[in-house]
C-alpha cells in the first residue's frame, strides 16, 4: 500500500521546519542542519479521534527537508528545489505530480524570504499577528483573499515557538484541523549521513 502525504501535511512541512522566532530570520546559512521528532495530529470533523503520525526529520541548508514517517505507517519523503519524491522500503521511489510541487515550491520561495527578513513576501498573501507570550511568541496568519490561492482552503494559522518554531495549528474552512508539534529540535553545522545525502540525490535523479 503506498501512503503519499497530502498537500496540507507538506505546508505545514514548509512553514513549520523554519526558525521564525524574534531572532531567527536571516540566522540560517548554508550547511546549518536542524534535526528533531514531529507529532502530526489531523482532527477531521465528524470523527471522534484524531489520525496522529509520529517520526523524525532533518532540515538541510539549502538542500531541503527529509520527513521520516515512522508510526503508524512508515515511509520518507523529501523535499528539495528540484522536487519532492517519497520512498517506501521494497518499492521503487515515487515523484509526486508538478503540480504538488509547484504549490510547494512557490510555498518554499515564500516561507524562504522570511529567512532573510523579507516579511512582505509573506504579508502579500497573509494578514500577520505577532504576540508575545510569557515562554516566547505566537504568531497567527490570516489569508488576504478567501477566494484565490490558499485561503481558499485555510481559514487561519497558528505558530508558537521561542528560539524555533514550537507547534503549528492549521484551521481549514472546512472546519478540520491539522496540529504539528515539534520535538527535541537541535540546530548543528554536522554533515549529514551517506544515507541522507542519498535521499537527496533521489530528488535530482530523472
Amino acid at each position: 500500500m503506498r501512503r503519499r502525504a497530502g498537500i496540507g501535511v507538506l505546508l505545514i512541512l514548509m512553514i513549520g521546519l523554519w526558525p521564525l522566532g524574534p531572532a531567527a530570520a536571516g540566522v540560517l546559512k548554508a550547511g546549518d542542519v536542524i534535526r528533531g521528532e514531529f507529532r502530526h495530529e489531523k482532527h477531521l470533523k465528524g470523527v471522534p479521534k484524531p489520525l496522529v503520525s509520529e517520526g523524525r526529520f532533518i532540515l538541510v541548508v539549502p538542500q531541503g527537508l527529509i520527513w521520516f514517517a515512522e508510526r503508524p505507517f512508515k515511509f520518507t519523503t523529501v523535499i528539495a528545489p528540484a522536487g519532492i519524491v517519497q520512498v517506501l522500503e521494497g518499492q521503487d521511489p515515487i515523484r509526486l505530480p508538478d503540480t504538488v510541487s509547484t504549490a510547494i515550491a512557490s510555498l518554499r520561495d515564500m516561507i524562504t524570504a522570511t529567512l532573510t527578513g523579507d516579511w512582505k513576501v509573506l504579508q502579500a498573501t497573509f494578514d500577520m499577528k505577532v504576540e508575545t507570550t510569557a515562554t516566547g511568541w505566537s504568531r497567527v496568519f490570516t489569508p488576504r483573499s478567501r477566494s484565490v490561492g490558499m485561503g481558499e482552503h485555510i481559514a487561519e494559522i497558528r505558530l508558537t515557538g521561542a528560539d524555533l518554531v514550537q507547534s503549528i495549528k492549521i484551521t481549514k474552512v472546512t472546519g478540520d484541523i491539522e496540529r504539528l508539534v515539534f520535538l527535541n529540535q537541535n540546530l548543528t553545522r554536522a554533515p549529514v549521513s551517506a544515507a541522507e545525502a542519498e535521499l537527496f540525490r533521489l530528488v535530482g535523479k530523472p
